[in-house]
């Protein structure tokens, strides 16, 4: 005898002919009750799965906010006690031409009005070349982790642009909360 699908629906069980088993649960499912993203999960274990990320997705966030909130704090403290914050400079290369009219590329530092504190340093995946004829890729690399008067993370590698710490187009972080406590902590060891 063919097995009829478990599912409860608000007049009782469904009892449509199954079409497949749930992996998770085990109940029979009919077409109607069969999970759309999984084709082996019935429709009941799927919205639990789905609500259970949700919930994570959202603890997550609100760790990541208080992470940053840790942040502002340690850097309004730093302001509050008088510890100096350097003036940062932006290093931009241009091209020039010298005395002999040959030209050449060098470096020009232009203030930016930020000023800042060194926090520490950051392992980062960055996307680009690692050699002009080799592809695109995601490059591991260790940069600074700057945090200015206002509490605004930023990072930096070798003194060019700056890119903020939640940018993840251009620079990823693995464990961005985690990230976010240490450098709390090393604003914190400032004082």
């Amino acid at each position: 005898m063919p097995a009829e699908c478990d599912v409860e629906t608000a007049s009782g069980p469904c009892g449509v002919l199954a079409v497949g088993r749930c992996s998770t649960c085990g109940r029979a499912f009919c077409g109607s009750h069969r999970a759309l993203s999984f084709a082996d999960w019935c429709e009941p274990c799927r919205r639990a799965r789905l609500a259970a990320t949700a919930a994570e997705g959202a603890q997550r966030e609100a760790d990541r906010a208080d992470a940053f909130a840790d942040v502002a704090r340690a850097a309004r403290a730093l302001a509050e006690r008088g510890v100096p914050a350097e003036e940062i400079v932006h290093r931009e290369p241009v091209w020039g031409r010298n005395l002999l009219g040959r030209g050449r590329w060098r470096h020009v530092e232009r203030p930016t009005g930020i000023r800042a504190w060194r926090a520490c340093a950051v392992e980062v995946e960055r996307f680009g070349k690692t050699h002009p004829k080799h592809d695109s890729e995601w490059i591991r690399e260790t940069w600074e982790a700057w945090v200015d008067t206002e509490g605004h993370v930023r990072l930096r590698k070798d003194g060019a642009g700056w890119v903020p710490i939640e940018d993840r187009a251009n620079v990823r972080v693995d464990d961005l909360t985690a990230t976010l406590r240490t450098v709390a902590a090393s604003l914190r060891s400032l004082q």
